[in-house]
């Protein structure tokens, strides 16, 4: 019996430090944006400060987010479109712009990343739950509203749910997206007065007027997350971005 539970706990070892590995590998390769803490540029910090005393970028906003449906259909969300999922399901991603694909599940459901290379660590109470969960399987992530309808916060970052089961579990955003990569979403332009952002990948969100105070604090340059809103407002707002910088969100629609 000893014997067993030795070789148990041996297998767990080796495949969490395999996982690790697998991911930390990865993070050589191609460096993440850091996560809550403010990395970007002394030049991006900058020009997000000029611009505030200039008074925004409203006009030019405006006119760039008359045309962010057409470029919709090229970006990042674009690409993914018409991909079949562990699961049989094909899904059109441009009309879910917080789906996200699961790349990476840990063995003992401990890690998500998804494939903007941003990874979760699971609740340990949960990770019995992500254990059966499928590589390439769809994920979105939603806030932590906590429990009892939010009387108690909850002790993570956000939630994952899995799209096909439907299954919920807390996590912490552990490494952030590959910096400035090809399917990672990122800070372009702010409009503060419109309440405008626009994204790396061409498209233009409305931010909830209630979420605005959040917004001043983001720079531009920092990375964010796509995830859905669960919570109040999600009839007209309803996606969240979430800053990697400093892993808060605020409620938006796409324009």
């Amino acid at each position: 019996m000893r014997c067993y539970r030795f070789l148990l706990i041996a297998l767990f070892a080796f495949s969490s430090l395999a996982l690790c590995g697998e991911v930390s590998s990865k993070n050589s390769d191609n460096p993440r944006a850091s996560i809550k803490t403010r990395a970007v540029s002394e030049e991006q910090r900058a020009e997000t400060f000029a611009r505030r005393e200039r008074g925004g970028q409203g006009e030019e906003v405006s006119q760039k987010k008359a045309t962010s449906s057409q470029k919709l259909g090229s970006s990042k969300v674009g690409k993914h479109q018409e991909k079949e999922s562990a699961w049989g399901y094909v899904y059109d991603l441009s009309s879910y712009p917080g789906l996200h694909m699961a790349v990476t599940v840990g063995i003992n459901g401990e890690i998500v990343e998804i494939e903007d290379g941003s990874v979760f660590s699971v609740r340990k109470w949960d990770q019995w739950t992500v254990a059966h969960w499928l590589p390439g399987s769809w994920v979105y992530v939603t806030p932590n509203h906590g429990y009892f309808f939010g009387l108690i916060g909850g002790n993570h970052d956000l939630c994952l749910v899995n799209a096909q089961t439907l299954e919920t579990v807390e996590v912490d955003l552990s490494m952030g997206p590959y910096l400035y990569g090809e399917n990672s979403t990122w800070i372009v332009d702010i409009d503060e007065y419109q309440g405008i952002i626009a994204l790396s990948d061409g498209s233009y969100v409305q931010v909830d007027p209630s979420d605005r105070g959040i917004m001043w604090s983001w720079l531009l340059g920092e990375h964010l997350i796509v995830g859905s809103n669960d919570g109040s407002h999600h009839y007209k707002y309803p996606n969240i971005l979430v800053n990697v910088a400093s892993v808060d969100y605020i409620r938006v629609r796409y324009l």
